[in-house]
């Protein structure tokens, strides 16, 4: 009887730890926290993905439908501080589905830019605002493996 009793505390100590951890995750990722930590993120890879510098005003996510929204992005190139932007979107929408938890693979099944302005300047010479390409440093991806799924 006692190995009845000591399964039973450990898969209830199981389950408990794994409510403990998803409502503890659920509330992390309301977070102001997660927030401020997913914008450093995502500014780093627009900065190093573009070659330009990056600005997001805010950045929230609901978990229920799997939806980033980024207010106010502003992507500047080789322009001059007094110019207009290279880039300037309004709002942008990110819709998530996840295909599979255990080997990471997730899809984007919404993109939606609102308001998307862009200042493209060339001088007589033929110089422009547009950053240089960055070097490739990480795993290239292949074009296949890139698609937008049905909603």
């Amino acid at each position: 009887m006692n190995w009845k009793r000591i399964l039973g505390w450990t898969l209830a100590s199981l389950a408990a730890l794994i409510v403990i951890g998803t409502v503890g995750g659920y509330f992390y990722l309301r977070s102001s926290g997660f927030q401020e930590f997913a914008l450093r993120r995502i500014i780093t890879q627009v900065d190093q993905s573009t070659g330009g510098r990056a600005q997001i005003r805010a950045f929230d996510f609901n978990l229920s439908t799997l939806t980033a929204h980024l207010y106010d992005i502003v992507i500047r190139g080789k322009e001059s501080a007094d110019a207009p932007p290279l880039l300037q979107i309004d709002k942008l929408t990110v819709g998530l589905k996840i295909k599979s938890v255990f080997r990471r693979q997730i899809s984007l099944s919404e993109l939606l830019i609102e308001h998307p302005v862009a200042h493209l300047q060339v001088d007589r010479n033929g110089n422009s605002n547009v950053p240089p390409a960055p070097p490739s440093s990480g795993p290239s991806t292949d074009v296949f493996d890139l698609a937008v799924g049905p909603s």
